[in-house]
């Protein structure tokens, strides 16, 4: 890309005011020198854009100023290198930045997997980080812990230092300190302590003179007394400086080993300092970045350069879509020049990924070049020789430009007789149709405006103009052709009367009624297109309404779908449960050695627990059961024989309560439930529509009478409400069940438990 692009479109503005948002030197220096974006790239560095936009609007920018360390790194991969203390607190600070970026960025990963990448490119430096922290202190200075050599030294220092000051204050303690001090005060003067004697009295105390005030009063005077001791004091600084080289020796060392990465780090660094101050750039001005496309679709697209200065630029929409060629035409001042230079900059900014003032549903293709041909200010006189400068400039355009060029140009075919300008711009637009660039143009000749409305490559459009207030209206009218309206123009700015007067006579009745024609013609247009737009926007309802209804129509079907899906699942654990309940019974009975066994084991720990019990039964007691009471005849284990009138039954022990002694005469009424033999059928009882507490009382006696006749299994019905849980809470707990279960579908399914004694 040509420089004379970059500046006719005012790139350096965008640039500067990218420097604004900048934290360090180095990204001034990468902005100054900054290139478009390979093709390849371009897309992934638009959606890092687009992710720091919205981080930045949810957080603020964590990034601080920050210095250029990349010089000292390099040094420092030099052996024997030793980098100074301003250098190597540079480096810790970007250290700091870093590991806070990097929290920064791990916290909202969750907003951008693309962060990802940025993280794995920045290190960790925890381990350099404490080492400086260990051996320089925030002030800059190289702490005494560093080294036991420079720990030692300084404390000897601190002792000379001190032995100094004692004789020094000794002599302000002097009778005559008053004539020969001018103040009481021990200053250094070059490295060494000194204090300062009225010049008059200098010759009273024995030293080396060091200076004199600018005054000529005082005299500073290194008395002989501490001579030997400043001497040493030297001598022990001297230590203390090569103490300190060999300790930023080995820290540069340190540093050495972990400099590659950290440089590699710090240009990530730098990138993402880029990165923000592009999203920064994006959210203060309301920004996007356009999709890759194959056509210009540039959206309520504003210029960039007016809306850094605030002066709230009308969105126009630019569009090459069905065509390749766009033939600009309208009234002067009426904002052609700004059309062009809104599209041109923009499409800079796009391959540079800095988010341009347009609708996030633009595109932009990528091409090979762009080139422009622009004048400097639309009101500078045109002369032979700006004439000759477009041309030059056009024929460069010319000589370069390919099918993947842009090609812009302002005011085709100025400068020259209208005739001959006119011949040659539609010269150059049939040259530019041959290469098949796209090309959009700006003219006010006629001869070009009538090409373009039968060309098959180029589209014509005006920009609008309010005739009333005489001012651009910036809104882009497709399909038609504009008037250039100078006189109107000169009217607005003060052209005597007459003049205009004149010009219109000049102009001719055909010119008049040609201009009238074509003003019907853009109103009938203009109106087309207003009732286009009011049509696409109930499309777009319409369409809207169909995505809506497609997209309820699919949740119901999927939801249909995982509704048939659980049922089967559910259906299917229904089986597993049931073959695995059965393979449990199974192995239960091979346990036992026989179902006779189990239940014997079963009466035997009843037994125990029916020995733990207060009330105890024994013959000739009186005892209930099931509503009838009987007299207790024989007693065998857990079983009693009790005579029930003319009846005798033996019957459980637990199930049996002590009753008082009732007269002989007392009627004994007792029902048994009969069962059919095991051929007949299975027995059952239906518990539905009870209560809990009935249901339960039923099932009791129906589990007594069931196992006293001996069947092997009993068919139970609840249904599948809170009964089923009572009735399986009971099974669990009877000694009658060894085993109980859901019926299978044909026995009466979940509502029905088979129960095995």
């Amino acid at each position: 890309m040509r420089e004379y692009e970059l500046k006719k479109l005012e790139f350096h503005k965008i640039k500067e005011n990218l420097k604004l948002r900048t934290h360090s030197v180095a990204s001034l220096e990468y902005i100054e020198n900054i290139k478009p974006i390979p093709k390849e790239e371009l897309l992934q560095e638009q959606k890092l854009v687009e992710c720091f936009m919205k981080l930045l609007r949810q957080r603020e920018n964590i990034l601080y100023s920050f210095d250029d360390i990349s010089k000292s790194l390099k040094k420092a991969m030099i052996e024997e290198s030793v980098l100074g203390i301003d250098e190597i607190l540079s480096i810790y600070k970007v250290l700091k930045i870093i590991k806070d970026v990097r929290k920064f960025l791990v916290d909202a990963l969750d907003r951008c997997d693309l962060f990802n990448k940025i993280l794995k490119d920045l290190g960790t430096f925890q381990t350099l980080e404490a080492e400086i922290e260990r051996t320089i202190d925030p002030s800059g200075v190289v702490k005494s812990e560093a080294s036991r050599d420079l720990f030692e030294i300084r404390k000897e220092i601190k002792q000379v230092e001190k032995t100094i000051t004692e004789k020094l204050e000794a002599l302000f303690q002097r009778p005559d300190s008053d004539i020969l001090f001018s103040e009481k005060l021990i200053t250094v003067r070059q490295n060494r302590y000194v204090v300062p004697v009225k010049t008059q009295s200098v010759k009273r105390i024995v030293g080396i003179v060091h200076g004199v005030s600018s005054s000529g009063f005082t005299t500073y005077l290194e008395p002989q007394i501490v001579v030997d001791l400043n001497n040493k004091l030297a001598v022990l600084r001297t230590e203390e400086e090569k103490e300190i080289h060999l300790v930023l020796k080995k820290l540069t060392s340190f540093i050495r080993e972990r400099a590659n990465r950290l440089l590699e780090s710090f240009n990530t660094l730098v990138k993402i300092d880029i990165l923000m101050a592009k999203a920064s750039f994006g959210i203060e001005y309301e920004c996007s970045l356009p999709s890759i496309g194959d056509c210009i679709e540039l959206l309520e697209a504003r210029n960039p350069i007016m809306s850094i200065l605030s002066q709230n630029p009308i969105p126009v929409d630019i569009i090459l879509k069905d065509k390749k060629g766009l033939v600009l035409t309208g009234p002067n001042t009426g904002g052609k020049t700004v059309f062009l230079k809104t599209l041109g900059l923009s499409y800079i900014m796009f391959l540079h990924a800095i988010p341009i003032p347009a609708s996030p549903n633009s595109k932009l293709p990528i091409f090979d070049n762009i080139f422009v041909d622009i004048g400097d200010e639309q009101d500078i006189s045109q002369s032979l020789s700006t004439f000759s400068s477009h041309i030059k400039n056009i024929s460069e355009i010319l000589q370069r430009s390919t099918e993947k060029t842009l090609i812009l140009i302002d005011e085709l075919g100025a400068g020259t007789d209208p005739l001959e300008g006119s011949a040659l711009g539609i010269a150059i637009l049939d040259y530019i149709k041959k290469l098949n660039a796209f090309v959009v143009v700006s003219t006010h000749h006629t001869p070009i405006k009538l090409w373009a409305v039968n060309s098959d490559y180029y589209e014509p459009a005006t920009l609008m103009f309010d005739r009333d207030t005489l001012r651009p209206l910036y809104k882009v009218l497709y399909g038609t052709i504009g008037e250039s309206m100078g006189i109107e123009v000169a009217k607005r700015f003060g052209i005597p009367k007459e003049v205009i007067l004149e010009a219109q006579k000049l102009l001719g009745e055909n010119t008049l009624e040609y201009q009238g024609v074509m003003e019907n013609l853009n109103r009938l247009v203009r109106e087309y297109q207003d009732k286009m737009e009011i049509l696409e926007k109930h499309r777009e309802e319409l369409e809207l309404l169909k995505r809506k209804y497609e997209s309820l129509v699919e949740e119901m079907e999927k939801a249909k779908e995982d509704a048939w899906k659980n049922a089967a699942k559910e259906a299917q654990n229904y089986l597993e449960q049931l073959k695995k309940e059965a393979q449990e019974f199974l192995v239960g009975l091979k346990e036992k050695a026989s179902l006779k066994d189990f239940i014997k084991q079963k009466q035997e720990e009843l037994k125990k627990l029916e020995k733990e019990e207060e009330q105890q039964i024994e013959v000739g007691d009186w005892v209930e059961f099931m509503g009838g009471k009987g007299r207790v005849l024989e007693i065998r284990q857990d079983k009693a024989q009790v005579m029930f009138g003319d009846i005798k039954a033996w019957i459980k022990l637990k199930d049996l309560s002590k009753t008082a002694k009732i007269p002989r005469t007392h009627t004994i009424n007792i029902s048994l439930q009969k069962f059919e033999n095991k051929k007949a059928g299975m027995p059952e009882i239906n518990l539905t529509g009870l209560s809990v507490e009935e249901a339960i009382s039923k099932l009791d006696k129906f589990l007594d009478s069931a196992f006293a006749s001996g069947v092997k299994m009993a068919k139970v019905i609840h249904g599948v409400g809170v009964l089923k849980k009572a009735v399986t809470d009971y099974l669990s707990s009877s000694s009658y069940v060894v085993f109980y279960r859901d019926a299978y579908p044909k026995e009466g399914g979940p509502g029905t438990t088979i129960v095995y004694f």
